[in-house]
């Protein structure tokens, strides 16, 4: 269950960060509804999902222009920032989501006396806590009919661990680990093998990604808290870094997935922890496009973010992405990267 934010504590987070409001106006509401599973309702503005206080089945309502909603059923009202802290588990890491879609950082806003402070102080070197598999998850032993479709490389998802779950909230996915050096779970991300084209009987509701919920940000990691495959890419001075989990399952071995277009200031302490001197920068073409004018596109603002800590390299694809191209076409791009010029931005992370 979804830990409940006061509208109280909303309020006064809002009268006590003026500039942090005026980010949340201008957030991609529409984008981060369809990335936690709302469709839109006919050819209209509304968006619907299940509505997380009453349960009530696509009755939660939200219209990304007016940037308001309620739930239909029991008629439960909102603003942005409750909407988004509902769905992300907390004030403070709805503050995090706002803040990193900026490419910004969020922590230094909570207030000091504000309680979601405490479930989200962090000690120095903190370690995410391991979690299960999903239910009726089995490795693969083979390819299924999905990869097998999408030509992705067989070993390297065994390297992985990807593998489908049968039955329950997962069923017919393919199931990405996240792992920590012993080979705990302690993320994962999973993909619908099927198209929303597709669906049918037996099968959940289409969402092509559906991730753990992150029910305490003090114990369990969040996709900004981890890379995939970065027990893998331990030992090699030189890798990539690409978005998603079947980009990087045609880039491994020396290969870490950010699974988003941002890279966090936590993510490049891992890398800087594993040794890693260089990067080679593989997101997709869209990555080099701006969201909204006058902002800086998302490849751009990872290479400068990433500059002050290793040697950047960016790989531009002119069509499609990695997931789409064998390793050694991967291999072969990688091979024509082109050095970032030296950003005159200094930073240090420890």
């Amino acid at each position: 269950m979804r830990r409940r934010m006061s509208r109280q504590t909303s309020r006064a987070f809002e009268r006590e960060n003026a500039e942090f409001m005026v980010l949340l106006e201008k957030f991609p509401l529409e984008k981060w509804l369809l990335k936690h599973g709302f469709t839109r309702a006919g050819r209209g503005q509304e968006f619907l999902q299940d509505c997380p206080w009453c349960g009530g089945e696509e009755k939660l309502s939200v219209n990304p222009t007016k940037r308001k909603g309620r739930c239909l059923r029991c008629v439960h009202g909102f603003n942005l920032l409750e909407l988004v802290a509902e769905f992300e588990g907390s004030l403070a890491a709805a503050v995090e989501v706002v803040r990193l879609s900026f490419g910004g950082r969020s922590l230094a806003l909570i207030p000091d006396n504000d309680p979601t402070t405490i479930q989200i102080v962090r000690p120095h070197g903190w370690q995410p806590d391991p979690i299960e598999p999903p239910a009726y998850f089995t490795s693969l032993t083979h390819h299924h009919q999905y990869t097998a479709r999408r030509n992705l490389n067989l070993e390297n998802l065994q390297r992985l661990g990807v593998g489908v779950c049968s039955w329950g909230t997962y069923q017919d996915r393919l199931v990405f680990p996240v792992r920590d050096f012993a080979g705990r779970w302690i993320y994962f991300q999973s993909r619908a093998t099927w198209e929303k084209s597709e669906h049918g009987e037996g099968r959940g509701k289409y969402r092509k990604n559906l991730n753990p919920a992150n029910q305490d940000p003090t114990r369990f990691a969040s996709a900004s808290d981890v890379l995939m495959g970065l027990e893998l890419a331990r030992g090699y001075p030189r890798i990539a870094i690409v978005e998603g989990p079947t980009d990087l399952v045609q880039s491994l071995p020396a290969a870490v997935a950010t699974l988003g277009k941002n890279i966090s200031d936590h993510q490049i302490r891992l890398l800087v922890a594993i040794g890693v001197k260089e990067v080679d920068l593989c997101y997709d073409p869209d990555a080099y496009v701006s969201e909204r004018p006058g902002r800086q596109p998302p490849a751009e603002h990872a290479a400068e973010r990433l500059s002050p800590h290793f040697l950047v390299r960016l790989v531009r694809y002119p069509d499609g992405d990695p997931g789409s191209r064998s390793v050694e076409e991967n291999m072969a791009f990688r091979g024509r990267a082109t050095p970032l010029q030296a950003s005159s931005r200094l930073a240090e992370i420890r």
